[in-house]
């Protein structure tokens, strides 16, 4: 399938999710590997690295300690990796793989304005991650200023945009804001084996070029 824009599926915990996302042709898939309960361990990742073709690996690290990551790399060559923009490591990080995605979690709507000051032209994917702060697209769009200025920080920064979107809202907000692209979240597991993809199967559908 070819999507529209860039797609990348975050916070993958299992191959049932892992080769969905594969097949639906996203261009990134992001494994949870930073320590948090229900994440992935070494093993575990390796086993779906193997299964899947086509998409780009990530590591979603976060605020992992260097050597933790590197510990933990020296197992799989991801095709990069993502830490929190503040870790204190970033710069060797970004000395070590060629491509970071510095991951941004976003509280309060009216804290947008300094992240987006904050950016600089580095060698980065930026992941503006609403859903942390349960922002959403109808609060975003209704504040005129700080879309405009979201806008514009992506049409000088290649930003990845992580909020709540449906098959319904989902071209609107792509159309608008005109991002590098959008991150869906994995949804976790209902039950051994049994994944539900409905509302990211609907969105995928809307971005497909075939569509």
């Amino acid at each position: 399938m070819s999507l529209l824009t860039n797609v990348k599926a975050g916070a993958i915990t299992n191959l049932t999710e892992a080769r969905f996302y594969s097949a639906a042709g996203v261009e990134w898939i992001g494994l949870c590997v930073d320590g948090s309960p229900g994440c992935l361990d070494a093993e575990n990742s390796k086993s779906i690295v193997k299964w899947l073709a086509g998409s780009n690996i990530i590591a979603e690290f976060r605020n992992l300690p260097l050597d933790d990551i590197n510990s933990f790399s020296s197992e799989i060559e991801w095709d990069g990796v993502q830490v929190s923009f503040d870790h204190e490591a970033l710069d060797k990080i970004m000395d070590q793989y060629d491509l970071v995605i510095a991951e941004i979690k976003i509280s309060e709507l009216q804290e947008l304005q300094r992240i987006l000051d904050s950016l600089s032209e580095r060698d980065l994917l930026y992941l503006l991650d609403f859903n942390s702060g349960n922002i959403k697209w109808d609060a975003l769009k209704t504040d005129k200023s700080v879309l405009a200025s979201l806008k514009n920080a992506a049409n000088h920064y290649r930003l990845l945009i992580d909020i709540k979107c449906t098959k319904d809202n989902v071209l609107e907000i792509m159309e608008t804001v005109e991002p590098h692209g959008l991150q869906i979240r994995g949804s976790g597991e209902d039950q051994t084996g049994v994944k539900l993809f409905d509302e990211a199967g609907e969105i995928l559908d809307v971005l497909s070029a075939e569509s």
